[in-house]
């Protein structure tokens, strides 16, 4: 799918708003509707290239820098961007939300994973980008990136601490790229659209591997959260301490750790020299 075909439609628009939010909202301050304040998150920004609208990693020789996916919770394609010669940009994964969610009931709750989720959320609030989505959405960042946002972001996006996301670990996209490793090398001597032919033939293979495997993939998943669901409850009688009191120290874990510090006070040096 190339960056002028339907999509298009749908990321010109969010495109001009996320360029509008190019500025950043004030420091030490917590947006509404946003658990962490904004200095974690910028620290959080600074850890991932991906949040950085303006970098290219791919060498300028080539007019295609690569692909953006959205998968489901099965692990398959639901849409592919094709990213044209400015690389990667936050506003196609606004695009693909916005297309996702004009698919569906607005009875349904959404959960979306990306690995600089916290940098997105924050710009959806501050700029209320699809306003008439935000009440569905929950956000979480993929377990294995979430290593590199800071603590008290993990405590409100680490899908593990999250109880809408059970036991998904939303690496559903590192495991799509993995399947499509092997024709990396044929697609970068590839024309245009011979390009686009051998990633949707690639990928019509998978889909085809993947619905023969669909019923053995969820019965291995129901195992495993029943496992650990049974691990988890023996853990908790091992502890001898009621589930409220375990719930109480939680949310006061989160209502210390993410707190919003306090100003710094003008001359506090020489105040604290005295």
């Amino acid at each position: 799918m190339s960056e002028t075909s339907v999509m298009s439609n749908y990321y010109t628009e969010t495109k001009a708003a996320v360029k509008l939010a190019g500025r950043k909202p004030s420091l030490n301050v917590r947006e509404k509707g946003m658990a962490v304040t904004n200095d974690v998150i910028d620290r959080c920004e600074d850890s991932y290239l991906a949040a950085k609208d303006y970098h290219i990693r791919i060498s300028k020789d080539y007019s295609d820098k690569g692909l953006i996916v959205m998968v489901c919770r099965h692990d398959n394609v639901i849409w592919f961007i094709n990213m044209g010669p400015n690389g990667e940009k936050r506003y196609f994964m606004l695009a693909m939300m916005q297309k996702l969610l004009g698919e569906l009931p607005e009875s349904f709750t959404v959960g979306f994973f990306y690995d600089v989720i916290c940098t997105m959320h924050r710009e959806m609030e501050h700029w209320q980008l699809l306003p008439k989505c935000l009440p569905w959405l929950k956000f979480a960042t993929p377990v294995f990136h979430a290593y590199g946002h800071q603590w008290p972001c993990q405590l409100s996006y680490h899908p593990y601490k999250n109880p809408e996301f059970g036991c998904t670990d939303g690496e559903g996209c590192e495991r799509e790229w993995n399947l499509l490793n092997g024709i990396i090398l044929t697609c970068r001597i590839s024309g245009f659209h011979h390009r686009l032919f051998i990633i949707n033939t690639k990928q019509a293979y998978i889909d085809k591997q993947n619905l023969l495997k669909l019923a053995s993939w969820q019965k291995h998943q129901f195992e495993d959260a029943t496992a650990k669901l049974e691990e988890a409850e023996a853990a908790l009688d091992r502890l001898w301490i009621p589930l409220d009191k375990i719930k109480e120290a939680w949310a006061e874990q989160l209502s210390t750790q993410q707190a919003q510090p306090p100003l710094p006070e003008k001359d506090a040096g020489a105040k604290a020299i005295e």
